[in-house]
């Protein structure tokens, strides 16, 4: 048992918690003895059942059917993953009555539960994690419910008060089991101390009121079943004294219209003090859903006629209440956490198994012990929660199958314990907490040491004196070899036949020894434990062999490989194509905690062999990955920001560096989100270390940023490139002009044509463009790029042609800007001129240049100058020769 240490008190529910672990008591195994007369229990146990069994059948059949309660297969796999024992604390906290195979220990607070106050004698149950205990409210009696339905009552002392028989059952049958077990305080006479409330699996409610002291005695109140409500039986019972609920879970419902706690299984019954002696609590929904009225013979038929196979249902296991009885915390068959207000039933909070934080974390433990190894093969098993109580009224004891044990808030569920859980063993219990503490109770298994076991010989006549073992060795001091057929098989074995061997021999024999166990038996766990042991008697040079022998063991066990991969396979391949391996078959959802997992070890042992070697091989494996996909780089990015508490790569330099790596080497034109995700994941300018190396990779992170804006312009405008196109051509003024005019000619081919304002828009981006990135390119140079597709009295007359683009031409630069756009557009007319016949399209472009020249300083001519073609062509001639002033 465990018991954090004291709470610091804090108006911030969030705040971690400061503990301890300190074990109080420890149970060592106890013989399992066989009670006397075996063969008289056992004679009359069959001379029983052969008497009752026919009748047993006969009931069945007549009221119910011949086959056995069938209760739903997640409660029975979640009972039965639970230990043996069973731990239930009073509600002030004072008492604990500790379930163990033979007995049930009573043991007080007094001295941290150290001493036994007494102990109830009890049978040996053939289903432990069935059996259920329970304290009065008054903390004086116990009672302990069998896995076959049977309650005892006892007192402090550990005397057996009375015992109440179980309902009729088939063998075997657990829906007679008690899923509660509740003590209710009784005022309505003084002849009874209390009344007992035992609930079986099967939803059959049976209500007892006991007297303890001169009249000890127990008489049956009443009895209820919820089968109407719970078909597939009920799976948790949980009691609120002050509002006198009785709150029941069991399988949910599909149906549609009912609230959400009758959806999850969960319903509300209110205790009366006369018949019908309980009443559902409904919600509005409840009230007005119309498959309510649907709620009669014929579904229970349904229910009865309906196939038992499909897909499982989901259903309640547990529900705790908080210590101000206003919530109610519930785990549910297929993992999930729900918190519940109370007595509304209102959904607070709800977590599916996947949801939860660190509900797939496994015992670091498991990753150096060969056998608890063998676990994590089937380790998805091992995510679900077994217990749960409350340590205040906003933080929940959550406890999994895998032995990992949090502190959590109910809201956000943070482990309040700190980074990472406390682990245990699987399956721990946990109890409530009282006085800053709680009691966690677990198995843990202790192995023994290996010992040769002598063969059992049976001689038939008794040694002769020349016989003994001191004579023979007199007379033949070298007796025959009784292995030497080992060495006739094996002659490389002779040279460990010797009475000292050197260190280099035992190395070699280690070395060789479990390649040959890999190698024959394909069992990696053999071949590493024999490592394991030389490495524990101090051989030397076994690392590199344990090494791969570990990544041989997470390849074949854990990261789903080819379990044909033999070690021999694995020392012919490099390490970028081990990493790479390991990593293969890992999923997007699971990508981080894999990388943890595997990758990070790995890395540390290339590391340990080779220093500088991890880096490398990180940096190595996220490229090639980023020349496919960032998908799975950027995951590893995500989890090395500065603000990461464990980050997969910690030196910030390096992050910028494989980051730039990454995005420029990538291959794929739709992979801008992602880069622009990676980009935020990288330091800013100040933080850590301002060395000279640190300065230029944030020059260069700048600069990726300006790149990352002209690919966005790229894909804004349909034309996507990947990014390091855009770093390649940046330096290359051809290139760039290419980029420019292909980019004009693709806007220009689009359907319908693009408006005026898309026009503007596309000018301003290239001119964008060539401020941050090409700087190769003049304005000219763009200017010519981008009239590719348009005519130049289009480019004239567009009117973001000057002033749009550059505002009021008061200023020189603006009028030369202007005054250079306007004579390249119509050097561009006269070539049109020149080489296609006139047309009224540009007779309107003359009539727009003339009308556009007079505003820098042209002479404006009349239409009449142009009625000649040749007047025309002299009249653009000459507006190339006027100056323009500025």
């Amino acid at each position: 048992m465990a018991a954090p240490g004291d709470h610091v008190a804090s108006g911030n529910a969030e705040e971690n918690i400061l503990y301890d672990l300190l074990i109080n008591t420890e149970w060592p195994p106890e013989p399992d003895l066989q009670p006397r007369g075996n063969r008289e229990h056992g004679t009359s146990f069959v001379l029983t059942k052969a008497i009752t069994g026919p009748v047993l059948y006969i009931l069945q059949y007549v009221w119910y059917s011949p086959a056995k309660f069938s209760l739903p297969s997640g409660l029975v796999r979640l009972i039965n993953k639970q230990i043996n024992w069973h731990l239930e604390l009073t509600s002030n906290g004072k008492l604990l009555a500790a379930v163990q195979d033979l007995c049930v220990e009573i043991r007080s607070a007094k001295d941290d539960f150290g001493s036994v106050i007494g102990k109830c004698q009890v049978p040996k149950d053939p289903n432990p994690q069935w059996r259920r205990v329970a304290w009065s409210h008054d903390c004086t009696l116990v009672a302990y419910a069998e896995s076959t339905g049977t309650v005892r009552l006892f007192d402090l002392m550990g005397s057996e008060l009375f015992v109440i028989p179980s309902q009729t059952s088939l063998p075997g049958d657990l829906s007679y089991a008690i899923a509660g077990l509740l003590f209710l305080e009784y005022k309505a006479s003084t002849q009874w101390s209390a009344e007992l409330l035992v609930i079986n699996y099967r939803g059959q409610l049976k209500s007892y009121l006991v007297s303890v002291g001169a009249n000890q005695s127990f008489q049956e109140s009443h009895s209820f079943h919820f089968g109407y409500h719970y078909p597939h039986g009920i799976s948790s019972v949980a009691y609120h004294a002050e509002h006198r609920l009785l709150l029941i879970g069991g399988t949910g419902t599909t149906e549609d219209g009912v609230s959400k706690a009758t959806q999850c299984g969960i319903s509300a019954w209110r205790v009366l003090s006369g018949s019908p002696h309980y009443k559902q609590v409904t919600s509005y929904e409840d009230d007005m859903s119309t498959a309510m009225k649907r709620k009669g013979l014929w579904r229970i038929i349904n229910v009865r006629l309906s196939p038992r196979h499909g897909t499982e249902q989901d259903g309640i296991f547990k529900m705790s209440l908080s210590p101000d009885g206003k919530l109610l915390a519930a785990i549910h068959f297929s993992g999930k956490l729900t918190i519940w207000n109370v007595p509304s039933m209102k959904l607070q909070g709800e977590w599916t198994q996947n949801e939860q934080p660190g509900f797939d974390e496994i015992n670091p433990d498991w990753r150096t012990a060969v056998e608890k190894r063998k676990k994590m093969k089937d380790k998805e098993s091992y995510y679900c929660l077994m217990d749960i109580n409350w340590w205040a009224e906003n933080a929940v004891i959550l406890a999994r199958c895998s032995g990992s044990l949090t502190v959590s808030s109910v809201k956000t569920l943070k482990n309040l314990l700190g980074k990472s859980c406390e682990w245990f063993e699987p399956s721990p219990q946990v109890t409530a907490a009282h006085d800053g503490g709680f009691l966690s109770l677990e198995v843990h298994i202790e192995e023994g040491e290996l010992s040769i076991v002598p063969w059992n010989e049976e001689e038939h006549r008794d040694k002769d004196w020349c016989e003994d073992p001191d004579c023979k060795n007199l007379i033949e001091p070298c007796p025959a070899d009784l292995a030497e057929f080992l060495y006739d098989e094996q002659p490389e074995l002779l040279v460990y036949k010797t009475d000292l061997l050197s260190i280099d021999h035992v190395k070699g024999w280690y070395l060789n020894r479990a390649e040959e166990v890999e190698n024959y038996s394909r069992q990696v766990d053999g071949a590493l434990s024999l490592v394991r042991l030389g490495k524990e008697r101090n051989i030397p040079g076994l690392q590199v062999l344990c090494d791969d022998l570990v990544t041989l063991e997470t390849l074949v066990y854990e990261a789903g490989c080819d379990p044909s991969v033999t070690l021999k396979d694995l020392r012919q391949i490099k390490d970028i194509d081990k990493l790479n391996l390991l990593m293969k078959n890992s999923s997007e959802e699971h990508y981080v905690k894999d990388a943890y997992q595997w990758m990070v070890p790995f890395l540390h042992r290339c590391e340990a062999q080779t220093p500088g070697q991890a880096n490398k091989l990180l940096e190595e494996y996220l490229v090639m990955l980023a020349k496919d996909d960032l998908k799975f780089p950027l995951k590893v990015f995500q989890h090395s920001k500065p603000d990461c508490q464990q980050k997969l790569i910690p030196d910030q330099d390096k992050l910028m560096t494989i980051a730039l790596d990454c995005i420029y080497v990538c291959e794929r034109d739709n992979q801008l989100a992602l880069c622009y995700d990676i980009l935020e994941c990288l330091p800013q300018r100040g933080y850590g270390c301002d060395t000279d190396m640190t300065k230029s990779l944030h020059d260069k992170v700048d600069q990726l940023e300006q790149i990352l804006s002209v690919s966005e312009i790229l894909e804004k405008h349909g034309l996507q490139k990947p990014i390091s196109f855009v770093k390649d051509t940046q330096e290359n003024p051809k290139e760039a002009h290419n980029l420019i005019v292909r980019l004009t000619r693709h806007t220009g081919r689009k359907q319908p044509p693009v408006s005026e304002s898309h026009w503007k828009g596309l000018l301003q981006d290239i001119l964008e463009m060539q401020q941050n990135v090409y700087n190769c390119l003049d304005e000219d140079t763009c200017y010519e790029g981008f009239q590719v597709t348009r005519s130049p009295g289009a480019l004239l007359q567009m009117k973001m042609g000057l002033p749009w683009i550059f505002g009021p031409t008061n200023g020189p630069l603006e009028q030369l800007s202007c005054g250079v756009f306007l004579i390249w557009a119509c050097q561009k007319l006269l070539q049109s001129l020149q080489i296609f016949s006139l047309s009224s399209e540009l007779d309107a472009d003359i009539e727009g240049v003339l009308h556009i020249s007079s505003g820098f300083g042209l002479q404006p001519l009349d239409n009449q100058h142009f009625s000649l073609r040749v007047n025309r062509r002299h009249v653009c001639r000459g507006l190339f020769k006027v100056d323009v002033k500025v």
